[in-house]
């Protein structure tokens, strides 16, 4: 062999080994980590409605309830002087106040609702079944309630409820309930509660019925009783959760109950005082 055929092979091992390094080194080089730019996957997020009513009652005794697409959010009793009384939800639809124990000298005056920083002034409004005017109840553009009614305040914002970001995780999701229950007087109100937040808010008649709401709250479920009075006790039958039938009976903590000569006890369908009954958790 002579030089040339040397340099010829001398400089092919060179650069086949130039070669198998930059492969190797190619095969070595670290995985871009998967963010949220280059994931596929759709999850659900909440933004919930924020609310301020500005309001009185003329007796300070006054009740009215925020309503959403036909769903109690939280129900207020309103003082004798203009206060503000807050709420949020997810529920998405139109919006009313409504004025429920109307009674002699007893009416309602409402400023204006401040729907995520939006204020709509009462009187701007044209659907006002609650005022009476010329000779009977129902009207618009008015500040007063002075007959059961309500007052319409238009629709929630644009994309106040669920929208769709781009998340590698799971977002949260719609939760149902129904709430079957009575009242012994026809008149014992209850909160449906998730993680201590408000989510709707009943008055239960004398018959079992059934009462529903949504949320997309998560955390622990409880039902609340708060107007204890003489003669008016709860009866639960039982709640169900996204179908989940949880039966009042079943349920291990009850602070409502009277049981061994006090308030509080467990597995029973009965609210005899202001208390809970835990329904666990969100699914």
């Amino acid at each position: 062999m002579n030089f040339k055929h040397l340099v010829l092979v001398f400089g092919g091992l060179i650069l086949g080994l130039i070669v198998v390094l930059s492969w190797g080194c190619q095969q070595n080089q670290p995985t871009a980590p998967e963010t949220s730019e280059n994931l596929n996957t759709a999850s659900s997020k909440t933004r919930a409605t924020s609310y301020s009513l500005r309001a009185r009652s003329t007796d300070g005794a006054g009740h009215v309830n925020l309503r959403i697409n036909n769903q109690t959010v939280t129900s207020f009793t309103l003082g004798s002087s203009m206060g503000d009384y807050t709420a949020s939800s997810s529920l998405e639809g139109d919006i009313i106040v409504q004025f429920d124990n109307d009674a002699s000298d007893r009416d309602v005056q409402i400023d204006y609702l401040s729907v995520d920083g939006d204020y709509r002034q009462a009187e701007n409004m044209s659907y006002n079944t609650g005022v009476w005017q010329d000779g009977s109840c129902g009207g618009s553009n008015s500040e007063w309630l002075h007959c059961n009614g309500s007052i319409s305040f238009g629709n929630t914002p644009s994309g106040s409820g669920s929208t769709t970001t781009t998340s590698g995780g799971g977002g949260g999701s719609n939760v149902n309930y129904t709430l079957r229950a009575r009242s012994t007087d026809g008149r014992g109100q209850v909160n449906l509660r998730t993680d201590n937040n408000t989510i709707a808010t009943w008055t239960l008649g004398s018959s079992m019925s059934n009462y529903t709401a949504s949320s997309y709250n998560t955390g622990d479920i409880s039902v609340e009783f708060f107007n204890d009075a003489t003669d008016r006790d709860v009866q639960i039958d039982y709640l169900e959760v996204n179908g989940d039938r949880r039966q009042a009976e079943d349920m291990p903590y009850n602070s409502a109950v009277w049981e061994d000569g006090s308030c509080g006890g467990d597995y029973s369908e009965w609210m005899h005082c202001n208390g809970v009954i835990g329904f666990y958790n969100t699914p």
